[in-house]
């Protein structure tokens, strides 16, 4: 239930009207009616008789009126001591579009929470989303993606690139002519290029977009080939359960930390961006 909507309905009960509340609100009445009407139809019930006298509260509007003001009486509580105690808190959002860079992310969450205390944190795994479009719009605070942010405001920082190798279910030579089925990821246009450029004659079985887990799972299953982080496949390696493609060409990924130019947090981000991708030897 939407915090403004049971306001206004806790106001028009106050004022005795549609017009009454909308002038203490600030909003049109249009908004006023548009709130209620949301709130009646998630209820399933008529809060007002509407009348020319004004609008009254209906036994359905009677019932939910003391609950309302419990409601709003708690909510002003806990935003007051939410206020008050974390204040002083840093809270980071940080993002990766990208399923072969969540270990990454990970990875770096562990060790900001060993260096810098249990800092609230919100971590967002989109493989759609434009995360560089999300850090301009404010969505996240940092984010790894597979190109630098464009715009003048956003600070991209390179990061390594990520090692993909050719991965088969069955020990094979690239030069096979039986080659296994090729499963293929999306995952941006330097990934494709490269991809086209060592298997120009290759068929795309299926395309997981950007979820390297669901694809080796898929592999696993079902057999076939795709290209892989070698750290996520290590210890498929190790046991024999992958193959490297023998000859195969490597595809290097290109790989960026990116936020926003004037991010409050900047100092601490750099601080942090310094300290684990680039420590001092």
């Amino acid at each position: 239930m939407h915090n403004d909507a049971l306001n206004t309905f806790l106001t028009v009960a106050r004022c005795g009207g549609f017009h009454a509340a909308a002038e203490q609100l600030h909003i049109t009445q249009a908004a006023v009616s548009a709130r209620i009407r949301s709130l009646e139809n998630q209820l399933d019930v008529s809060l007002f008789e509407r009348g020319p006298g004004g609008s009254q509260l209906s036994e359905a509007g009677k019932y939910l009126l003391p609950y309302a003001e419990q409601m709003q009486t708690t909510w002003q509580q806990v935003s007051r001591d939410l206020k008050e105690r974390f204040t002083d808190h840093i809270a980071l959002r940080l993002g990766a579009q990208m399923s072969i860079w969540e270990q990454r992310l990970i990875d770096w969450v562990i060790w900001i929470e060993t260096e810098h205390g249990k800092l609230p944190m919100t971590l967002d795994f989109d493989y759609h989303r434009d995360m560089n479009q999300a850090v301009q719009n404010r969505l996240v605070d940092v984010a790894i993606s597979h190109r630098p942010g464009k715009e003048s405001n956003l600070i991209s920082y390179p990061l390594p690139s990520e090692r993909l190798i050719l991965l088969a279910r069955r020990a094979c030579h690239f030069n096979d002519p039986d080659l296994p089925r090729f499963i293929d990821f999306d995952f941006g246009e330097d990934y494709h290029r490269e991809v086209n450029a060592a298997l120009p004659d290759s068929q795309r079985l299926h395309v997981f977009s950007g979820n390297s887990a669901m694809g080796l799972r898929y592999i696993m299953a079902n057999g076939g080939m795709s290209y892989y982080p070698l750290r996520l496949a290590q210890q498929y390696l190790e046991s024999k359960q992958l193959h490297p493609v023998e000859n195969a060409p490597d595809i290097a990924l290109p790989c960026y930390l990116t936020y926003h130019r004037d991010n409050p947090h900047k100092g601490l981000i750099e601080e942090m961006i310094q300290a684990y991708f680039n420590p001092p030897h």
